[in-house]
């Protein structure tokens, strides 16, 4: 799951490339902030496991467990998915990537109710890795 959240987030920013250049533009000027092998260490820590136990425990284990009690499963998984996004919000956040991180929070809240909690820990794992690996190859 964690891989197909990947191939479509990388989907959707590619098509948000050719759409609009300065996405493209944008998109070259993101660099890690360290690269001693130690703040490499750290941040690939904080992204792969920390960030996902987090985020996946506030936005799923709590947020959306309380919004399913009041809501629809469906309303739910997307005022998760839409508080996930402004979560993400940053300089470099441009509408393909808002997209994309919304349409991971949606499918992360279906294998949440599919899987469980490890599940989407894994998944939201998975992506960040992915990221940081292509972070690092940008460099």
């Amino acid at each position: 799951m964690g891989l197909a959240l990947v191939a479509g987030a990388a989907g959707i920013m590619v098509a948000g490339s050719a759409l609009d250049p300065a996405v493209e533009r944008r998109l070259e000027e993101v660099q890690p902030s360290g690269t001693a092998p130690w703040q490499l260490g750290l941040t690939l820590l904080a992204l792969v496991v920390l960030a996902p136990l987090g985020e996946e425990l506030l936005f799923r284990g709590l947020m959306l467990r309380a919004l399913v009690r009041v809501l629809r499963f469906w309303p739910a998984a997307f005022v998760s998915a839409t508080l996930f996004t402004a979560a993400h919000l940053d300089a470099y956040v441009l509408w393909p990537r808002a997209i994309s991180v919304f349409a991971t929070g949606v499918a992360l809240a279906w294998l949440y109710r599919q899987r469980g909690y490890v599940a989407i820990v894994v998944a939201h794992g998975v992506v960040n890795a992915v990221a940081f690996v292509g972070l690092l190859a940008s460099s």
